[in-house]
């Protein structure tokens, strides 16, 4: 699994969410309710944390900064990559996995 940032997004976390160099941040897996706007079919969404890895599965380093999923969480993803992008249009991130 290979996970990319882009630069927009990157933006996006060094803004809204203050990440420096030397941050970790974590995309992790959580069950909602049916009413969260970011589930997916099954009721899984991402959600995000600064905090240092345990055990990653795939992470990836931009601007000093480390993004990662853990080892135990890489099964949500199926085999595909992440991709974070900025939608411009409707201001918010997306995740898109392929």
């Amino acid at each position: 699994m290979n996970i990319t940032i882009t630069p927009e997004a990157f933006a996006w976390f060094q803004d809204e969410m203050g990440l420096v160099e030397g941050d970790e941040l974590r995309f992790h897996i959580r069950y909602d309710d049916a009413h969260s706007a970011g589930r997916d079919q099954h009721g899984f969404s991402l959600l995000l944390t600064v905090e240092p890895p345990r055990r990653p599965g795939a992470s990836v380093e931009a601007g000093g900064i480390r993004f990662f999923v853990e080892e135990g969480e890489l099964w949500y993803f199926d085999g595909q990559d992440l991709r974070v992008e900025w939608d411009e249009r409707d201001e918010m991130l997306r995740f898109i996995t392929d």
